[in-house]
C-alpha cells in the first residue's frame, strides 16, 4: 500500500468509530459470518464489551477503528477465496 493511501485510510479508520452505530456495526458482523465473540477477538476487547457497543449501551472507541476496519476486510478475504475455491470444484 502507498504511503499517501495508507494514511487516507488509517485517517478513515480512526473516524470509523465515531460515524458507526452499534446496529451498524451488528449488521456489518453478521453479514461477514462473524460471531460477537470472534470479532471482538479480532479488535481487542472482550465479547462483552462489544455487545453493549451493539446494544448503544457504549460507544466504540477510536483506537477500535483500524482493527474493525482490518477484522472486517480479513474475513471478506477469507469468505471471498472460500467461494472461489468451491467455484473451482
Amino acid at each position: 500500500m502507498t504511503s499517501s493511501l495508507q494514511d487516507d485510510t488509517t485517517a478513515a479508520a480512526r473516524e470509523l468509530p465515531a460515524t458507526i452505530t452499534g446496529a451498524v456495526l451488528k449488521a456489518m458482523r453478521v453479514a461477514v459470518g462473524m460471531s460477537t465473540r470472534e470479532l471482538a477477538e479480532a479488535i481487542g476487547c472482550s465479547h462483552q464489551h462489544l455487545s453493549r457497543v451493539e446494544s448503544g449501551k457504549r460507544s466504540l472507541t477510536a483506537g477500535f477503528g483500524w482493527p474493525l476496519a482490518q477484522a472486517i476486510a480479513d474475513q471478506l478475504t477469507h469468505l471471498n477465496a472460500e467461494h472461489y475455491r468451491a467455484a473451482e470444484r
